[in-house]
């Protein structure tokens, strides 16, 4: 139970830096394209057709980007939440009950 309460308050202490927010909502630079009907020839109808879809694959890059950089913060978040949890087991083996030892420590120091 503890340590539920532990994980959602670190969770909350994560989402609660606006330091390493973004300061601003990303908007798109797309151009709507402009109809003016009726086209007088069917060299404006292509056009159009193609100013459609230019803004539609303008529109398409920016989501893929957008959601390219959600995945970015997701992960960032789990990886926080690992480092966490990990820190967390480790404090609980040293708090329970018998002899201790140190922990086996990787390349950089860490324990794997």
């Amino acid at each position: 139970m503890n340590l539920h309460i532990i994980v959602i308050a670190a969770l909350v202490m994560l989402s609660a830096q606006p330091v390493q927010a973004d300061f601003f909502t990303p908007s798109h630079a797309c151009s709507r394209p402009h109809q003016s009907y009726p086209f007088d020839s069917e060299e404006e109808v292509q056009r159009y057709k193609d100013q459609v879809e230019e803004y539609r694959h303008c529109i398409n890059d920016f989501i893929e980007e957008q959601q390219d950089a959600v995945r970015t913060h997701q992960n960032a978040v789990q990886e926080a939440l690992e480092e966490w949890n990990d820190f967390l087991r480790l404090e609980q083996s040293w708090s329970s009950p018998g002899p201790k030892k140190m922990p086996k420590t990787g390349r950089f120091g860490f324990a794997p």
